[in-house]
């Protein structure tokens, strides 16, 4: 837990959201780093009460903005053994309440999962605390037993997803969500079509290599329809790692694996060759982290 001089990171694992403005002919002209993503999680190596982790991560945030982070950033999960943050806008008011220039921002919020009056609700209740606009980037989710909990179902989960995005996005929430950005989550091309469409920013999943990350901005960039007050952005997720020690940073990516492929059981479907797959899976993921020591 060391300060890094001149480099907006600190020895924490942190996945850096990357957001870029001005996509198209112009280029790239501003770059801003966020650090995240916060999720509260009290598992068997961190065994504080709850309250006491809300703290530190309210702590973190604050030494975030400290080394000059542009945004801090949330998750979002149900029903977790560890207390994976379920509530991502309840937990920036408490979080970022304090923050004066960092941004808060939730990446993703499972947008099935929130009726977009409650969303604008629980934004204009933050936006009054005083800290800088947040940024919502909104997902669909990939756990079943989630949308089932509260009887959507998972057929129905683009249906859901596509009807509160229009509905947030159709003027009766415009001054419950002031300057709130609204972005979408994901790298396939229909949610990349979806957002430019809309004139949103995206967020892409850190498993999206070069070619992955330029393929959606050329998607994004061919059914663009901009929208008043938005600018066009693309963020992109990163894992990254600071450490040293080659066999610390061995441990590191044999714990950023083991995440991985836990997260990963959601994804892979059949019994056939599972578990073959979703190494190659995994190994494609913390292949794509930035690991090693801060000159690297």
């Amino acid at each position: 837990d060391r300060d890094v001089t001149g480099v907006q990171t600190c020895a924490l694992p942190i996945s850096a959201g990357i957001g870029t403005a001005g996509i198209g002919t112009a280029g790239i002209d501003t770059v801003e780093v966020g650090a995240g993503f916060w999720c509260v999680q009290r598992c068997y190596s961190r065994s504080l009460p709850l309250a006491a982790m809300y703290r530190v991560t309210r702590a973190e945030m604050r030494r975030a903005e400290r080394l000059g982070f542009d945004t801090v950033w949330v998750g979002e999960h149900h029903f977790s053994y560890d207390g994976y943050l379920p509530s991502p806008i309840s937990g920036l008011a408490f979080g970022a309440a304090e923050l004066t220039s960092a941004r808060p921002a939730a990446g993703v919020l499972v947008l099935p999962l929130h009726r977009p009056g409650r969303i604008a609700a629980g934004v204009s209740a933050l936006r009054g605390l005083g800290c800088p606009a947040p940024r919502l980037a909104f997902g669909l989710g990939y756990r079943d037993d989630e949308l089932l909990s509260i009887g959507i179902d998972p057929k129905d989960r683009l249906r859901t997803y596509v009807r509160h995005l229009d509905e947030l996005l159709g003027g009766e929430y415009d001054e419950q969500l002031g300057d709130t950005q609204l972005w979408l989550g994901g790298s396939a091309d229909n949610m990349v079509a979806r957002a430019a469409r809309r004139g949103l920013p995206i967020l892409v999943p850190g498993n999206n290599g070069a070619r992955g990350l330029a393929r959606a901005a050329s998607v994004y960039a061919d059914h663009l329809e901009p929208r008043a007050g938005v600018r066009p952005q693309i963020g992109v997720v990163k894992e990254v790692w600071i450490e040293d020690d080659p066999r610390r940073l061995d441990e590191a990516r044999e714990r950023l694996k083991s995440m991985w492929r836990h997260y990963s059981t959601y994804w892979i479907d059949g019994e056939q060759d599972r578990d073959e797959r979703r190494e190659q899976v995994v190994a494609g993921i913390a292949g794509k982290a930035l690991m090693g020591s801060v000159e690297q």
